[in-house]
C-alpha cells in the first residue's frame, strides 16, 4: 500500500478536515463516551466492529464491483455473443448487484461462475483481479485506482490512535488493511507516544491464542481479522504452499511495488496469484469465522465496555449479528450501530433485534448505560470517530 504522507496522518489535520468536509452538526456521543470512560477505570474497553462502509470512497463496495462487472460483461457479450450465449444471465446478476438489489443466490451464482466457470468467464475475473489491484482509469462512479493505492480515512486514523493507546479493541471484516496501515504510520511517526509496540493483524484462531496467551510484557496492538475478509489471494501454482493456504490480501499488497501490474506470490515469487472472492453468504466462510469469533469472545468479552459497529450493514452476515447481540446480552452491555442517515437498510439491526433479542431494548444515545441495550447513531464514520476520539483522549 502507498504510505500516508506525514501531514495526512496528523490527527489535528484529520480533525480539521473532518469538520470542513461535513458541515452537519456532530453526532451525539456524550453518554456513549462517558460509559466508555467509566469502563476504562475497571479495565474495560470498547470493541469496534468495522465493516466495508468505513472505507467508503477508498475501496469499492459490492455495488461498485457489480457496476464494474456489468460494464465489462456487457461489452464482451456484445462483441462475442456466440461465446457468451449460455452466460448472458451474468449481466443481469451484475446489474442487480450494482443496484443493491441482488440476493445471496444471485450474488453467489455470479461470483462462483466467474471464478470456476468457463474459460471466458475466468478471463473476466483475471481482468477484474488486475483492475482491483491497480487501475489506470477510475472505476464507474468512484475514484478508485486499485486497492494497492488506497489510503486510510480520518476514521481509520482515529481508530488506529485509540488502538495504539490501548483505548479500544478492533475486529475488522475488511480485506483492505487500512486500519493497520494507519496504525503503523502513526507509530512510526512517534513511537514514544504509545504504550504498545506497533500493530499487527491476527488472521486465525491460532494467532489469537498465541497473542492473548503470551507472557511478553510489551506487545503490539492487534486488529482481529474475521474471514469476512472476502478477498484473498491464491497461488495458481499447485506446487506452491500458497495454492493450499489462501493469503490475506493485505499481506500480498504489502509486498506490492508500484511498477508491478500483477500479483506476485510472496512464497514462490511467481506471477501466479489470483484474487479469490469468498462471498459473505457462503456457508464455508461462516463456518471458518465462527471459531475465531468464539476464541476472541473467550479472551475479551469479560472486559468489553460496549460493542460499536461502524460501516457494517449486517445484510450479508446474519450469523455475526446473532453473535454480537448474544454477546452483549450475556455480558449486559450496549450494542451501538453507527450508519449514515441516508442508508436504505438502516432498520436491519433493529428488525433483527426485535425478532430474535426482544430482551435487548432500543434506547436513544442520551440514555445509554451499562446494561443490555441497542442504540442507533446516524452519522458518517469520519465525524463520528472525530467526536469519539476527541472525548476519549482529552
Amino acid at each position: 500500500m502507498v504510505p500516508l504522507p506525514d501531514e495526512q496522518l496528523s490527527l489535528d489535520v484529520l480533525a480539521s478536515e473532518t469538520i470542513t468536509q461535513d458541515s452537519s452538526p456532530p453526532p451525539e456521543v456524550g453518554a456513549l463516551t462517558e460509559l466508555i470512560r467509566k469502563g476504562y477505570t475497571n479495565g474495560r474497553r470498547p470493541l469496534f466492529i468495522l465493516g466495508a462502509g468505513i472505507s467508503f470512497g477508498q475501496v469499492p463496495l459490492l455495488s461498485d464491483i457489480g457496476m464494474w462487472l456489468k460494464e465489462q460483461l456487457s461489452q464482451l457479450i456484445t462483441k462475442e455473443s456466440d461465446l457468451w450465449s449460455d452466460d448472458s444471465w451474468m449481466v443481469e446478476h451484475a446489474a442487480l448487484l450494482g443496484e443493491g438489489q441482488a440476493g445471496r443466490r444471485q450474488t453467489a451464482e455470479l461470483f462462483t461462475s466467474l471464478q470456476t466457470g468457463a474459460k471466458h468467464a475466468q478471463d473476466v475475473w483475471r481482468t477484474f483481479s488486475a483492475a482491483f489491484l491497480k487501475s489506470d482509469t477510475p472505476w464507474p462512479k468512484i475514484a478508485f485506482r486499485g486497492v494497492a493505492s488506497a489510503v486510510s480515512t480520518p476514521a481509520h486514523a482515529h481508530l488506529a490512535d485509540l488502538l495504539l493507546l490501548n483505548k479500544a479493541r478492533i475486529v475488522s471484516l475488511n480485506f483492505d488493511g487500512l486500519t493497520i496501515q494507519a496504525a503503523k504510520e502513526l507509530y512510526k511517526k512517534d513511537p514514544s507516544n504509545y504504550p504498545t509496540k506497533g500493530a499487527i493483524s491476527l488472521h486465525s484462531e491460532s494467532d489469537l491464542f498465541h497473542y492473548f496467551a503470551t507472557s511478553a510484557y510489551e506487545v503490539p496492538a492487534a486488529v482481529v481479522k474475521i474471514r469476512g475478509d472476502v478477498f484473498y489471494a491464491t497461488c495458481k501454482s499447485e506446487t506452491c504452499p500458497g495454492h493450499r493456504s489462501p493469503l490475506p490480501i493485505e499481506r500480498v499488497i504489502g509486498n506490492h511495488k508500484e511498477d508491478q501490474d500483477s500479483l506476485i506470490c510472496p512464497i514462490c515469487q511467481q506471477d501466479s496469484l489470483v484474487l479469490t472472492f469468498s462471498f459473505p453468504g457462503f456457508r464455508k466462510k461462516e463456518e471458518l469465522a465462527h471459531p475465531m469469533l468464539w476464541a476472541f469472545r473467550r479472551f475479551v468479552a469479560a472486559n468489553t465496555a460496549c460493542v460499536i459497529c461502524i460501516g457494517f450493514s449486517g445484510k450479508w452476515d446474519k450469523y455475526l449479528l446473532d453473535f454480537l447481540f448474544d454477546m452483549c446480552s450475556e455480558r449486559e452491555i450496549p450494542l451501538v450501530d453507527v450508519r449514515p442517515p441516508d442508508q436504505h437498510d438502516h432498520n436491519l439491526f433493529d428488525d433483527f433485534r426485535s425478532s430474535y433479542f426482544p430482551n435487548c431494548p432500543a434506547v436513544p444515545e442520551k440514555q445509554l448505560e451499562r446494561h443490555t441495550s441497542y442504540t442507533r447513531i446516524l452519522s458518517e464514520a469520519d465525524p463520528f470517530m472525530h467526536e469519539m476520539h476527541h472525548h476519549l483522549t482529552k
